[in-house]
């Protein structure tokens, strides 16, 4: 069914025009579903870094927003040229889709390159395909997907993806997955760039380790107890209710006093509280509920090690935050990121996600000082890989050759 919201355009086709005149060179037009509070901040980024480059960035938004999400999008800081197109918003099976039909008269003409970021099957991505390619526009999708995460491998559905994926001329993807699941679908190598999804570092990154004592004491925590921290939604595929269960399991076997933390909502909610209520020992589960930015900074700074116990997650950024943080990770393979973020010195990782029982005990059994080298390895790795200025100069060089 049709949702509730729809907006119109902040800024109109001549604004565009007059955008593009300013940066004569060549224009980035994105297309994605909503804003977010790290792609605005990529995208206020990216915007000026594109002025070096006389480079026009136009960032179009077929949302608002979406069912399930939290933000306020009325808050964020969107300092880089933006516009809400007006459109139908349809709800089927859990997945939101976007058909915006102006969308199409949107993107410039000439020198410009279309990222379109989201879903392939997002009809308002297929519209501004047909525009793009009447206009010989340099047409870029956005990629996160990789094997783990697919839910059709055959098929209809996958054939359509097939389809739709080799109209375009290049690729953004965040990880070597992302590249290897985009080569499936093509006849050849396809053209690649690079694009890791990155997050407020500055924010996010510890710089003493006096903020763990005092976010301990504001939160509450005892001290000498060891915080395991899993920040995503309470739904099956994040592996919450399995986290628990494990952690309870092997909290009762130890001599070291722990708490495992699963700050969000969802779902499962009632299922998770109604595991911790039973369990008995000195190992205990808190579920602090959906947070904002300071509160999930506030947990990252009091916690010991991160966890992601997913079964099925494109390229998540938890992990990635935390790794600002200067925390030790616990990831399952099953995360699209894993293999960047994960070596001997950042963290161990998670093989079956049904029982993390084993990693989760040997988390238990590293000594406090270990822990925090391989958190500042991962904060190390962190800044080398995903560092948000890093990211936006090398995208666009490498968006400026293919036009």
């Amino acid at each position: 069914m049709a949702s509730q919201y729809s907006e119109k355009s902040e800024l109109p086709a001549e604004a565009v025009e007059a955008a593009s005149k300013n940066c004569p060179e060549w224009n980035l037009t994105v297309i994605t579903n909503i804003p977010t509070p790290y792609r605005c901040a990529f995208f206020n980024l990216l915007t000026d870094v594109a002025l070096a480059q006389r480079c026009g960035v136009h960032v179009l938004y077929c949302a608002k927003t979406e069912p399930g999400r939290h933000w306020d999008s009325d808050s964020f800081d969107m300092r880089h040229h933006h516009s809400f197109v007006h459109g139908l918003h349809l709800q089927m099976f859990g997945v939101t889709f976007h058909l915006n039909p102006a969308i199409g008269r949107l993107i410039p003409r000439g020198r410009t390159v279309l990222l379109c970021a989201g879903s392939w099957n997002m009809p308002s991505l297929w519209l501004a395909m047909i525009t793009a390619w009447t206009q010989q526009v340099v047409k870029v999708f956005w990629s996160e997907g990789h094997s783990d995460a697919q839910r059709h491998r055959s098929g209809p559905i996958a054939w359509a993806r097939r389809f739709v994926l080799r109209r375009f001329d290049a690729f953004a993807v965040p990880n070597l997955r992302s590249k290897n699941w985009v080569q499936q679908h093509l006849r050849d190598e396809g053209t690649f760039v690079d694009l890791p999804n990155t997050v407020n570092e500055r924010f996010y990154q510890r710089t003493s380790e006096t903020e763990r004592l005092a976010a301990r004491r504001k939160l509450g925590i005892r001290d000498g107890v060891r915080l395991f921290l899993q920040v995503s939604q309470l739904e099956s595929r994040k592996g919450v209710v399995e986290l628990a269960t494990a952690f309870l399991r092997v909290a009762s076997t130890t001599a070291v006093d722990c708490q495992l933390s699963i700050v969000g909502t969802g779902s499962l909610a009632d299922s998770l509280l109604q595991t911790v209520e039973q369990a008995k020992g000195h190992g205990s589960v808190v579920l602090p509920g959906h947070l904002h930015g300071d509160g999930v900074r506030l947990w990252l700074m009091a916690a010991d090690v991160f966890v992601l116990n997913t079964f099925r997650d494109p390229n998540p950024l938890g992990p990635i935050e935390a790794s600002f943080a200067a925390l030790p990770l616990l990831l399952s393979t099953r995360a699209g990121n894993h293999d960047e973020l994960i070596n001997d010195d950042t963290g161990f990782s998670i093989r079956n996600a049904s029982d993390p029982s084993t990693e989760l005990d040997q988390m238990l059994r590293t000594p406090l000082a270990q822990l925090r080298d391989m958190g500042r390895c991962a904060q190390e790795n962190a800044r080398e890989r995903f560092s948000a200025d890093a990211v936006a100069k090398r995208l666009l060089s490498q968006l400026r050759v293919l036009v």
